[in-house]
């Protein structure tokens, strides 16, 4: 059997083999690879019932990696885009630690001590907080 061949479930293993997703974005991938909406649908469904596919899983996930590096803004954004619920996303951004969020903030500052618009506008732009800004400014300084 080719890869034409597969089936919607076994072309969603294949792709899930490669990193988490979204049920959304798992969904927009399939029909992007010729599957109809109901064959993707009943894979995703069937993907769910096995554990494969779960959209607060993926969304933890994501968060626990990025939140190194980003802000809760960014994040929200990013899992907005690949589909998940806003509920969900945030209810895990809600169980974010502030103080993780100001000691990346102040990771970033680091790097751009000398600037500190350099480092306030990159902090911005990986969407941490304004408040988050200045207090990771301000403790860097100190």
């Amino acid at each position: 059997m080719s890869k034409s061949d597969l089936g919607a479930f076994d072309r969603s293993l294949l792709i899930l083999a490669g990193r988490p997703h979204s049920a959304v974005e798992l969904a927009r991938k399939l029909r992007q690879r010729g599957h109809d909406g109901e064959e993707v649908e009943a894979a995703i469904g069937r993907l769910r019932e096995v554990g494969y596919l779960d959209d607060r899983a993926f969304a933890e996930s994501l968060v626990g990696w990025r939140s190194g590096s980003r802000g809760r803004r960014a994040m929200a954004s990013e899992l907005a885009a690949r589909g998940v619920a806003r509920d969900v996303a945030l209810e895990v951004l809600g169980g974010l630690d502030p103080e993780a969020e100001l000691k990346a903030a102040r990771k970033l500052v680091a790097r751009d001590l000398p600037n500190p618009a350099r480092a306030a506008a990159r902090l911005r732009r990986r969407g941490f907080s304004e408040d988050s800004i200045r207090s990771a400014l301000r403790q860097t300084a100190e």
